[in-house]
C-alpha cells in the first residue's frame, strides 16, 4: 500500500521534509553520475522547525548529507545511514555556531561545503 505524504518543505530536486501516516520524512535525492537513489529517515517537528527558520542550516545540513550519502551509491547494498547521520542533523540543526562550523570543517570536502554555501549567498564566517 502507498502511503500518502504530504511535502511540508523544499523545492525540486533538493533536501524536503514530508509528512506520512507514521511521521516527518526528510528526504535526500542524491546522484553521482548515473546512479540516484533518495535517503529518506524520520524527524521530530523541531527539525523540521530548525530548517524552516535558517537556510544556513538548511544548506549546511543538504551539502553535508550530499557529501557523506554521495559514496554510499557505489555500495552494493545500501544499508541504513541513521547511526552515521542522526548526529551530523541534530549539529546542525540545534548546535550553535561552533557546532555548525565544526560539522562542515570535518565533512569529508569541506572546502567543496563551503563554496557551495559562498554560490547560494550564505558564509559561516
Amino acid at each position: 500500500m502507498t502511503k500518502l505524504r504530504r511535502k511540508l518543505f523544499g523545492r525540486g530536486w533538493e533536501l524536503s521534509v514530508f509528512e506520512d501516516d507514521i511521521g516527518l520524512v526528510l528526504s535526500l535525492p542524491v546522484d553521482s553520475g548515473f546512479l540516484t537513489h533518495s535517503f529518506e529517515l524520520y524527524i521530530k517537528k523541531p527539525d523540521l522547525e530548525a530548517l524552516q527558520g535558517s537556510q544556513l542550516r538548511h544548506k549546511i545540513l543538504e551539502f553535508i548529507l550530499h557529501e557523506r550519502l554521495q559514496c554510499r551509491l557505489n555500495e552494493a547494498a545500501l544499508r541504513s545511514v541513521e547511526e552515521e547521520i542522526d548526529p551530523v542533523i541534530q549539529a546542525v540543526l540545534h548546535g550553535n555556531i561552533g557546532r555548525l562550523i565544526e560539522a562542515v570543517s570535518t565533512s569529508p570536502n569541506s572546502e567543496r561545503i563551503r563554496h557551495r554555501l559562498n554560490g547560494a549567498g550564505l558564509t559561516l564566517d
